[in-house]
């Protein structure tokens, strides 16, 4: 068994996010204590980011993917995967063949081999598994029709 293959928003992102909660929380929480409706401004603009700092990630083993978006988790198991691609963009996406596909935003592009090795790694554990990718390795497309980004994890 291989070890879990994570991926995850680059550090830097993640310290800008966890810098911005660290001031809106206590300020929105001391505001709405004291009363001060303004104040849950800064207390929700902290809870957003917390999200993206706590949950943003795609874990992958030798059967499944699992990608935990800020508000929603996907998961596809590696052999029912029909489609799988990196768009011209650099954002991996995933079509398995129980739902509609999904783009893994979370992985960062930047840092130890980026999106590309990413991709390539999640080929071949979904080549591993039974999957069927669906098209060559260096293949840059757009997602397939019905793949919204805006809703992906």
């Amino acid at each position: 068994m291989a070890e879990a293959l994570v991926g995850r928003p680059h550090w830097s992102r993640r310290f800008a996010m966890a810098v911005g909660t660290l001031l809106a929380l206590p300020t929105g929480a001391y505001g709405v204590l004291r009363g001060e409706p303004a104040a849950l401004v800064f207390l929700l603009v902290g809870l957003y980011a917390l999200t993206d700092v706590a949950w943003w990630k795609v874990r992958v083993t030798d059967t499944e993917l699992v990608a935990q978006g800020r508000f929603s988790r996907r998961r596809a198991t590696l052999a029912t995967v029909r489609d799988l691609g990196i768009s011209t963009f650099g954002t991996v996406w995933v079509a398995p063949a129980d739902g509609r596909a999904f783009s893994l935003r979370m992985v960062s592009p930047y840092g130890e081999g980026g999106v590309q090795d990413f991709y390539r790694e999640l080929r071949t554990r979904v080549v591993a598994a039974g999957g069927a990718p669906g098209r060559a390795p260096d293949d840059l497309s757009l997602p397939p029709k019905g793949a919204h980004p805006v809703f992906s994890v």
